[in-house]
């Protein structure tokens, strides 16, 4: 009224923040943040302590954790006990003496760990961003509980994010269904033979993107300009460094495994020179294949080894012809 703010009534609620005297926290591998890649092996530490002025009696840690990529045959328990029809693992005074009677002050740690699958199960395209959860708990019927107030119940929950596995392969062919290749096999001194470089990306569980691909030629390998498929791919070949780009860009995850791989080869030429006889020749240096997850953020890299002209993968050329002459 004329400006003023009348109240007609008022009410007002507190609430009270207290400190609980149970804590727990949890890390893995040492860290309490983290993205973890397929194959790998998760060390789980809970630590738990009495933060009170009171002992507390018949303490229980429990930790509820679940995931479709975790490898729940390989668990490893020093103690407690895992219940698979609850996804729990469950640590008592029977296991851990300390828990029976908990000193105002006194701590303690638990350890067990569990690896990551290997082979991601990757069945349809909703098969991505997969997380890891775990809620590690731990209460007491000692536990001091004001009146009107919940029982309090020290909790902390993880969540990790697992990142793509993506995988370059790199091999050579001298009988080639897409690109024909000519000269002697084996190869001869001063002649030249060509062969063709495959690059093939698999990518599993997340979308990834600014994929690409890096490579060199040795000196003394020849760019022949020839790329299959023409279109649709871009690969850039630098004749100052030797140097060799496929720019790929996006992938979507299950590429390589509900979806077709990508996929992408070129043709190069060797003519072996007199310190090169009876030696494998190196066709292509190492490759690299780097790409960031948009899920967790993460730069990928990843690398393949040379690729030398024994080429196992070519089924027509016999052993005997795999070294230059």
């Amino acid at each position: 009224e004329n400006g003023e703010f009348i109240v007609f009534d008022q009410k007002e609620q507190s609430t009270k923040m207290i400190s609980t005297v149970l804590s727990i926290r949890q890390s893995i591998n040492n860290k309490t943040d983290l993205n973890v890649n397929a194959g790998e092996v998760l060390q789980y530490n809970i630590q738990y302590k009495n933060n009170g002025n009171i002992a507390l009696k018949d303490a229980i840690v429990t930790l509820e954790i679940d995931s479709r990529v975790l490898d729940f045959s390989k668990l490893e328990l020093e103690k407690g006990f895992y219940d698979a029809s609850k996804k729990m693992i469950t640590w008592r005074a029977s296991e851990i003496p300390e828990l029976t009677n908990l000193a105002p002050g006194q701590e303690g740690k638990i350890n067990f760990s569990i690896p990551v699958l290997d082979r991601i199960p990757v069945e349809n395209s909703n098969d991505k961003n997969f997380t890891i959860v775990s809620t590690a708990k731990i209460d007491s019927p000692s536990v001091p509980t004001p009146i009107g107030s919940n029982k309090i119940i020290a909790s902390n929950r993880m969540e990790l994010k697992l990142n793509s596995r993506i995988v370059l392969e790199t091999k050579g062919y001298y009988k080639d269904e897409n690109l024909a290749n000519s000269g002697p096999i084996p190869p001869k001194l001063g002649q030249e033979t060509t062969y063709t470089i495959h690059w093939k990306v698999i990518n599993v569980s997340n979308d990834v993107a600014n994929t690409k691909v890096v490579s060199y030629l040795p000196s003394g390998v020849k760019w022949l300009g020839k790329i299959y498929p023409q279109e649709g791919e871009s690969i850039v070949f630098n004749e100052r460094t030797n140097q060799i780009e496929w720019e790929i860009g996006n992938l979507k995850n299950g590429t390589g495994i509900i979806d077709p791989a990508r996929e992408v080869s070129f043709q190069i030429g060797v003519t072996p020179q007199i310190n090169q006889v009876k030696n494998a020749l190196i066709l292509l240096n190492p490759s690299a294949l780097t790409a960031n997850d948009l899920f967790t953020n993460s730069e990928m890299r990843f690398e393949s080894k040379e690729k030398d002209n024994r080429l196992p993968e070519d089924q027509s050329i016999e052993d005997k012809f795999k070294v230059a002459e």
